[in-house]
């Protein structure tokens, strides 16, 4: 029931807003409005328009939301207009107009025939008989808008906005095998493989390295009790994985550093050459935007050393490299643009291996 009520809602608005744009369009209008609407059948989409109103002219709220088209609400207001007697006709409903309507109308039943359909190839022969001018500036004008080519076409196939690891996954040609999780009712575990490896790389998100390496439980409850991390998820982290994580030397590294930026998000520009390596050179300088987060960073001697956390199942760490190694190049220049450092190192640490590789 919830969810019904919701969905009613849902459609409730997005049908205000349609009205308010078609209100705002049709009001844009100075002197004259035409509009077009085309139907296989126009007495069947009358008499299907012209049954939703009252005898006396009125249009229920009801009516109005049970439409699916802009044309069926023009079609019911157009039907109660005191100049449109000829569609009411065609209805065959006899439906008493709205008199206090000051603006005039005007519709005109167009029924197309075989006959009326112009090839394509055609279409300038018959604008020149329809203009019907000796002003060639005229027919200039219409050839002119409807040969219209839009320059940058070619970038109409690219996003405007992008992530880094979406990028880096067009970048790659290479993937790893989907391995699905085990059905819930097979696993002991209230969680499943990829929340407890998220559960992980929260941890590592969020935790304070130095206390962590000094009591990894009470890290784990500090986290739990200000609300970082559930019961669940701290039940669940490896804690032989994050011993290890703790204690390597990258850690180490980290903890000595001058400056530590965690989940560092970004938001930059980059060349559409580095979403499309084949766009056409004209437009190879385009601007993209391009966002992400960077795991972990560190100042040391200066310059930034930058660690992206992968929880993927490999046997060989070599294996990230090609998967992920656009990836890391991309948060390189991320970071150069967005903090006054250079970066000199990049690494990805397999959390499943509990091993780092230098890209």
């Amino acid at each position: 029931m919830p969810r019904e009520a919701l969905a009613l809602c849902i459609k409730r608005d997005e049908m205000s807003e349609e009205l308010r744009v078609l209100y705002v369009a049709m009001t844009r209008a100075k002197q004259k409005l035409i509009m077009i609407s085309s139907h296989k059948n126009v007495e069947q989409f009358l008499k299907r328009a012209a049954s939703k109103i009252l005898s006396d002219g009125s249009i229920l709220p009801y009516s109005v939301k049970e439409c699916s088209y802009l044309s069926d609400w023009l079609a019911m207001c157009a039907l109660i207009h005191p100049d449109c007697q000829e569609i009411r006709e065609i209805s065959g409903y006899d439906i008493a107009p709205d008199t206090t309507v000051n603006a005039s109308m005007r519709i005109q039943v167009v029924k197309l025939s075989e006959s009326d359909y112009v090839d394509t190839d055609d279409i300038e022969d018959v604008v020149i008989q329809i203009v019907d001018t000796e002003d060639s500036t005229v027919i200039d004008t219409l050839k002119t808008r409807t040969e219209y080519f839009y320059q940058k076409a070619a970038l109409a196939h690219l996003p405007s906005k992008v992530s880094a690891s979406e990028l880096s996954h067009r970048l790659s040609d290479k993937v790893f095998d989907r391995i699905l999780d085990t059905p819930a009712f097979m696993n002991d575990s209230a969680l499943s493989a990829a929340d407890r490896g998220t559960a992980l790389h929260e941890f590592m998100q969020f935790c304070d390295f130095a206390s962590a390496k000094a009591d990894l439980e009470s890290e784990i409850k500090r986290l739990t009790d200000s609300g970082y991390l559930s019961l669940i998820q701290a039940d669940s982290i490896d804690r032989e994985k994050a011993e290890r994580f703790i204690n390597s030397s990258l850690i180490e590294r980290c903890i000595n550093s001058d400056k530590v930026y965690k989940e560092f998000r970004f938001t930059i520009k980059v060349d559409a050459k580095l979403v499309d390596p084949q766009i056409d050179e004209a437009f190879a300088d385009e601007k993209i935007i391009l966002q992400g987060a960077v795991d972990l960073a560190f100042v040391e001697n200066n310059e930034l050393v930058i660690v992206d956390y992968k929880t993927d199942r490999v046997k060989d760490i070599n294996d990230l490299y090609d998967v992920y190694h656009n990836q890391l190049k991309i948060y390189k220049t991320a970071m150069e643009q967005c903090t006054d450092y250079k970066v000199k190192e990049c690494l990805i640490y397999s959390i499943h291996l509990g091993q780092s590789l230098k890209i």
